[in-house]
């Protein structure tokens, strides 16, 4: 749909148009969505604020963004639209296929997006923009695709590899992390975090908010990315607590790797993100072999060994020994463990309660809307009403709401005749034929005056329409709309009369048939009072 949207994009494409294209990326159908460039720009400055991270980054982030805008504008350019068409076609064969190995998926991502990314650089386009701005240039264009791409196909690759051992795996590792709530900085030997008056959980909130970022990306860079921003938020907190009591003037102490990876390991347990394995093994298994080197790689390593060791914590171990892994003894280890075991099955049964409670509020709204819109309904069913009713009502200034239909047909019920009255009131239906002619000559009265079949502007573009066009146009217009209204009044009312019509001539039938077999149950004439006989009867 995103695709074919952009296809129908007019020739050109204004600022208001692009923002509609991002907002429509940006709520895509998936579990979580791409977060907008505003959005992430924010969570950049807030992460900014608090893990003092240079200004360089900072600005790279701020080239991603705009590289990204420009990216999408460009797709919306009638050039363009051979690329948007095959990207449209690529993404609808993707879904429809049934890959027999996780690796053949691998391999068409990877080959779709490397013979892409060469038409892009060599598309008119790009060519210019890529040309002038170098090795950069060509880094932020490969990066919008693969979000783009990724962003597309990523419902399919979803489905795909989160499959049922992926989601069994996942909530073992959440019951895992649950249970090790309890895991402090001196369980795990992190001597600047151990102190009391510092807030750990404040120190690790950067740091936490970029772990639980990683989902809402779609990339395998992007991905990465933000396992980068959480080495580096790490890096900085650390450095802030192990100089808070040293002077300006004394040396700054770095964290050593003794001290990130255990800070790591205190961080996923804090954030507790979801599908973190799924997120790793899509980084490995999509993520070209350049983009794992240097300092990305060295915190995706990093991350993966914290994983590893939360995993291999033996939370089986008997009362009388504790995991050799943390520095805790045996008794605090299983107290931990039964605190954490009874807060998460209160949680537990805490979200069982509100989701009960949720559905039952659910089932009275469903019940009650059932029972207004059958008691609407049955007002409609039983209730005509007509153009000229409604007018007559905005005329009188009635209201007009859920009820007025219902009032109205009493209304009409109390002032209509009773048809078993058949002989009186002058005979069958003519004091209906009355009413019909009555109302005919009053539409008749109703047409403005002057009213002909004349349509100066019916040939006119909007453009050519004046000012001094305006009176005229609206006169017309006036005329249209009354002609309209009585016709459609008249049209009921034919209609009506039909239907009544159709009513007498079955009374009738049913008048001479009873009068073949005993004409005393008729009605006397001039009297709407059954006979003694009839009575008796």
């Amino acid at each position: 749909g995103v695709l074919e949207f952009l296809s129908g994009l007019p020739d050109r494409a204004d600022e208001q148009t692009v923002q509609q294209i991002t907002e429509l990326f940006s709520s895509l159908e998936h579990p979580e969505s791409v977060p907008t460039p505003e959005q992430a720009r924010k969570m950049e400055l807030e992460d900014n604020s608090t893990t003092e991270t240079p200004d360089d980054n900072d600005k790279h982030r701020d080239s991603l963004l705009r590289a990204y805008h420009s990216f999408l504008k460009n797709l919306t350019e009638p050039p363009a639209a051979m690329l948007t068409q095959g990207m449209r076609n690529f993404c609808r064969n993707l879904s429809g296929q049934k890959h027999e190995e996780k690796e053949t998926l691998f391999t068409i991502m990877k080959s779709y997006i490397a013979s892409t990314y060469d038409a892009v650089r060599a598309h008119a386009l790009w060519k210019d923009q890529m040309s002038s701005g170098g090795g950069d240039e060509e880094f932020l264009v490969r990066r919008s695709l693969e979000s783009f791409i990724y962003g597309q196909c990523r419902s399919h690759i979803d489905n795909y590899l989160y499959d049922g051992p992926t989601q069994d795996k996942e909530k073992d590792w959440q019951e895992r992390v649950n249970l090790l709530q309890f895991v402090t900085a001196s369980h795990l030997e992190v001597e600047c975090l151990q102190d009391e008056t510092l807030d750990v959980s404040e120190v690790l909130r950067a740091p936490v908010k970029s772990l639980l970022s990683m989902s809402t990306y779609h990339s395998p860079f992007e991905k990465l990315q933000r396992i980068l921003s959480l080495y580096r938020g790490i890096n900085a907190a650390l450095t802030k607590a192990l100089n808070r009591a040293q002077s300006e003037s004394t040396p700054k102490k770095l964290p050593s790797a003794d001290d990130v990876l255990p800070t790591i390991i205190l961080t996923v347990l804090a954030a507790r993100p979801r599908r973190l394995h799924y997120n790793l093994q899509l980084i490995e298994d999509f993520c070209p072999p350049e983009y794992l080197r240097g300092e990305a790689g060295y915190a995706y390593t990093n991350l993966y060994g914290a994983i590893q060791f939360i995993s291999g914590v033996d939370l089986g171990n008997s009362a009388n020994q504790a995991p050799d892994s943390l520095t805790i003894s045996a008794e605090e280890f299983q107290q931990g463990l039964s605190r954490c075991r009874a807060a998460t099955q209160e949680r537990l049964n805490a979200s069982e309660q509100a989701t009960a409670s949720k559905e039952q509020k659910q089932l009275a709204d469903t019940k009650i809307a059932q029972a207004s819109l059958s008691a609407l309904l049955g007002q409609m069913s039983t209730t005509e009403v007509t153009a000229n009713d409604i007018r007559t009502a905005r005329e009188q200034r009635e209201f007009i709401g859920e009820d007025w239909p219902m009032q109205l047909h009493q209304e009409k019920q109390k002032s209509e005749p009773d048809p078993v009255d058949i002989e009186g009131a002058g005979g069958i239906g003519e004091s209906f034929e009355s009413d019909v002619s009555a109302k005919r000559l009053n539409a008749a009265a109703l047409l403005p005056g002057g009213f002909q079949r004349s349509y100066n502007f019916l040939s006119h573009a909007p453009s050519d329409i004046t000012v001094e066009n305006l009176p005229q146009l609206l006169e017309e217009y006036r005329m249209m709309v009354h002609a309209t209204e009585e016709l459609l009044a008249e049209r009921q009312a034919q209609a009506n009369k039909d239907r009544k019509e159709q009513w007498n001539r079955s009374q009738m039938d049913l008048i001479n048939r009873v009068s073949k077999v005993d004409p005393s149950l008729l009605p006397s004439p001039g009297s709407t009072a059954p006979s003694s006989k009839k009575a008796d009867t």
